[in-house]
Formats: C-alpha cells, structure tokens, sequence
C-alpha cells in the first residue's frame, strides 16, 4: 500500500492524496500514515508551496512517537535543502544526538561537517 499510495502520488500530484493520509492518521496506526504522510510531501508533492513545512511537522510527530535514530536522521534532511528549515543550533543537537546512537551515520557526519 506504501508504494502504491507514493506511485498515486507522483502520477497525479495531487494534494488529495496528502488529505487522504492526513484522514488515515485519525482512523488508527497513526505511526505508518504519519510517515507516509511525510515522505509524499518530501518527494512527490514538493513542488507545492509549503509542502518541506508540513513534512517537517510531519516528521517532528514522527519523533515524539518514536524517538530513534531513523526520525532523528529525518529531521536533518530539512537542514540541508536550500530552505534550511531547521536552525542551525538544533541540526547541530540533533546530529550529536544521533551520533551518539549511531557514531558512523553519515547524514550526522555530513551536517556536523558542513556546520562547522
């Protein structure tokens, strides 16, 4: 269903695929909607205005739902795009933090590299 619903979304661009997860989150297994919700705005669908914010908040609720090294690696993603929608002080807590679950992640070393 995840790649179905990505393929949907890429082959229409259409915003009513992000209001379909966005009713899906309320409906139950908010974890896997909310993700899924995220990765539509952050590929298929960013071209549309606003869309790097609502996959951030996206992401951001990914984190408080589970709190891992994955969603940490996620929110650094909205450091490096030309917005830079994440300020510099958190992209650098958040890139130590995940270093410290995983010392060799790359996405942590890249942007504590270009930060510095």
């Amino acid at each position: 269903m995840h790649n179905t619903i990505l393929t949907l979304a890429y082959d229409t661009e259409s915003i009513s695929i992000y209001s379909f997860i966005q009713y899906m989150i309320t409906k139950g297994n908010a974890a896997l909607w909310i993700k899924l919700a995220m990765e539509v705005m952050m590929y298929p669908l960013c071209y549309i205005e606003g869309a790097y914010f609502a996959a951030l908040f996206r992401a951001r609720e990914m984190l408080k739902l589970e709190y891992n090294a994955i969603n940490l690696e996620s929110i650094l993603f909205f450091y490096d795009i030309p917005d830079k929608l994440i300020k510099k002080n958190e992209v650098e807590s958040i890139a130590k933090e995940l270093m410290k679950m995983e010392p060799d992640n790359k996405a942590a070393l890249s942007i504590l590299n270009k930060i510095r």
